[in-house]
């Protein structure tokens, strides 16, 4: 155990390209234009393992169960890359590629991978079975978007129609500008968040300002793609930046409608711009925390704590969401350390509450949500 909890603390050094574990995977990457046979994986069904997107920076962590599981683990050396099953569909069923950085099987048969989904044409459809013991590998090839407005389609109460035809190029525009207006947003309410390096010296612009940055640069991006290519890249960017819930990522990778998912990205980021704009309203602090570390991507909601605000955490599978209440955010020092006291509410036939510090910014991301005000 004490080995495995080692593995994935390290895994924050794999962020450098030149990671001596990226270096044993990195030859083969996760463009697969082309059909390739790759070991497929069911992650539990659990806010604590999202989803992956593709194009998105973020690290991915696994840790499959059983033997067969652990023997797919140590294979992986072999394939460089895992399909991550997205949804069962009845003609088509799909999956993410992730191009594995990390892969170990510990001493007391515990497995453990670190993967990630950087490539815009990750999204597959499964096809033939070509290995079915002891765990399944499959043929797999990129699933590109279409025009075709289909009526059974995940997303079709998103719909972005105009003239009987998907206005896509309205619906990227309603979208990024959305997403752009979220962010300065973000910005004005927590400048300092990120402003510092690994190394704790400052630096010049916030993490949300990066990421607006990195959002502009890639609608900007010039590299002679097709069009369903370039709205494909770019929805699943806007997706990966809105920290939405596994069911809607899960939606938005199943719709092969670049204007529902620029759309379905919209309708979702809609109540927390409107609940920044007014914090903005009130006025931003005129004394910031100082510069505090922050992870690639931050969550947006995270510009939206404040004392007093309403929040569920998934405390555990048996448990579920547990909702409570924004405490103090924690610092250390005269820093914040993305870290947050949480008192929560009192289970039913129980007196009292209890509080825990949650760390919100990193691993646990994806385990709170804000509740609707």
């Amino acid at each position: 155990m004490a080995r495995l909890l080692l593995l994935i603390a390290a895994a924050a050094a794999l962020d450098r390209p030149t990671s001596r574990f990226q270096n044993a995977f990195g030859n083969r990457g996760s463009s697969v234009r082309r059909k390739r046979t790759l070991p497929v994986y069911r992650p539990p069904d659990s806010p604590a393992t999202p989803l992956p997107v593709p194009g998105s920076s973020r690290t991915l962590r696994y840790q499959p169960e059983g033997a067969a599981n652990a023997q797919l683990v140590r294979d992986l050396q072999q394939y460089g890359a895992l399909v991550v099953i997205i949804g069962d569909g009845e003609d088509e069923p799909i999956g993410c590629v992730v191009d594995v950085r990390l892969a170990e099987v510990s001493d007391e048969g515990q497995a453990a991978v670190v993967a990630s989904c950087t490539s815009s044409n990750a999204r597959v459809s499964l096809g033939r079975v070509a290995k079915a013991f002891p765990y399944t590998a499959r043929e797999v090839s990129t699933l590109e978007d279409t025009d075709f407005l289909y009526a059974d389609d995940v997303l079709a109460a998103y719909d972005v129609v105009e003239d009987d035809e998907p206005s896509t190029s309205k619906a990227r525009t309603a979208c990024v500008d959305l997403l752009e207006a979220t962010l300065e947003l973000c910005d004005t309410l927590r400048p300092t968040l990120g402003a510092i390096d690994a190394f704790g010296t400052e630096t010049r612009e916030g993490e949300y300002a990066r990421m607006k940055r990195r959002l502009l640069e890639a609608v900007s991006k010039d590299d002679e793609e097709q069009d369903e290519e370039r709205d494909r890249r770019l929805s699943f960017l806007c997706l990966s930046l809105v920290d939405a819930p596994d069911e809607l990522r899960r939606r938005c990778l199943a719709t092969r409608s670049a204007a529902r998912r620029y759309a379905a990205v919209q309708r979702f980021l809609r109540p927390l711009h409107r609940e920044l704009s007014a914090a903005c309203a009130l006025g931003a602090s005129s004394t910031p925390p100082p510069p505090t570390p922050c992870p690639v991507d931050a969550p947006l909601a995270f510009a939206a704590l404040r004392p007093g605000r309403r929040l569920a955490y998934w405390w555990s599978d048996a448990a579920g969401w547990c909702a409570g209440e924004c405490g103090v955010l924690w610092r250390t020092g005269d820093a914040e350390d993305g870290s947050v006291e949480v008192q929560f509410d009192s289970a039913p036939g129980e007196a009292g509450s209890v509080t825990q510090r949650l760390e919100l910014l990193g691993a646990d991301r994806g385990r709170w949500k804000l509740l609707p005000l």
